[in-house]
């Protein structure tokens, strides 16, 4: 108990985790109601309605379960788990990837800076680069018209079983798309080349996936993240892996074949084929790969919940940093590496 309390009160990751130079930015994203504003022009406006509320809150819309402690009591970081659906859960297309993607490559370089949380003179920028105008612009104004927003970075990737093959930085990505000239679905299909395009925080995409962002981080209070994957025929994007984090994957388009390994030998003891509409939930920890098939591209998103300083592992790893000194004070950068190191 004095652990947990400790964590949630004054523990903060260290500046090199990847929750801690995310979470101010998704908080004050999850926080709709709460716009920031930048030269007086608003970057977010208000969340409309959540679109799953009718259907009895975020899990009941994701997984089908009606009963929120059932879940977490008995499946949430214990097993995977997969619902069926019959319709597609998530307003977002292989093309809105595309458009998505060529669009870093027409921001101003401040977009950028931004994006990839580079110290800015905010107040000094604002009066001296005329350039800040239509980086708040280009944040805002698909907010409101209902189009795409941006993301934060992307890479592509091939991997064939354990091995990773072949991956691009986001460079590469603009550079494939512009001389492949892909702007549809059926030209990525035709001409993918078996690549898995990975649009890192997609959440500012629409405001679907922005209100689904929202939701997972107001139920858990944990740090969540959007990522999409867009994979072309015959593709398998990552290697065999493990996520530190839990992910809730939603298929979008096309279809694509998971296979999870269990056992000392890690064997594939499941395949599953998930077309639009369903939904796989796995815990961290759980060995994993993902196939495309050959006759068409595939789009899925994840929701990944990061967790990991409140396992069992972290409380544990926390008191034995700390030890009954727990509360008497906030953790040093030095205290939560050790923790980290221990975790």
């Amino acid at each position: 108990g004095a652990a947990l309390s400790l964590l949630k009160q004054h523990a903060r990751p260290p500046r090199s985790h990847y929750q801690s130079r995310q979470s101010a930015c998704s908080r004050r994203c999850a926080r709709g109601d709460q716009a920031i504003q930048f030269g007086g022009a608003s970057w977010l406006r208000p969340l409309d309605k959540n679109p799953w509320d009718k259907e009895g809150g975020v899990i009941a819309w994701l997984m089908g379960e009606t009963d929120d402690v059932g879940f977490l009591q008995t499946i949430f970081g214990r097993k995977w788990s997969m619902r069926h659906r019959e319709t597609p859960t998530i307003p977002f297309s292989v093309n809105d990837s595309l458009q998505l993607l060529k669009g870093m490559d027409n921001l101003p370089s401040l977009h950028q800076s931004l994006m990839h949380d580079q110290p800015i003179d905010v107040a000094a920028r604002v009066h001296t680069d005329k350039s800040f105008e239509r980086v708040v612009q280009s944040m805002r104004t698909p907010v409101e018209s209902g189009g795409l927003k941006r993301l934060k970075s992307a890479a592509m990737s091939r991997s064939k079983g354990w091995f990773a093959t072949d991956w691009a930085n986001q460079t590469g990505v603009l550079n494939f798309l512009r001389e492949e000239n892909l702007t549809s679905d059926a030209e990525f299909a035709e001409r993918g080349d078996s690549w898995t395009f990975v649009l890192n925080q997609v959440q500012g995409a629409n405001d679907h996936l922005r209100a689904l962002h929202h939701s997972l981080w107001a139920y858990f209070g944990l740090d969540t993240a959007l990522n999409a994957y867009l994979s072309a025929p015959d593709a398998q994007g990552l290697n065999i892996h493990t996520d530190p984090h839990d992910v809730f994957v939603l298929q979008v388009e096309g279809m694509k074949l998971w296979h999870i390994l269990e056992g000392e030998s890690l064997n594939i003891q499941h395949d599953l084929l998930l077309t639009p509409g369903d939904v796989l939930y796995l815990p961290s920890g759980v060995y994993h790969y993902a196939e495309s098939f050959r006759n068409s591209s595939s789009l899925h998103i994840t929701a990944g919940v990061f967790r990991d300083y409140f396992t069992a592992a972290g409380l544990l790893a926390a008191w034995l940093v700390r030890g009954d000194g727990l509360l008497d004070e906030a953790l040093s950068d030095d205290a939560i590496d050790k923790i980290d190191s221990l975790r």
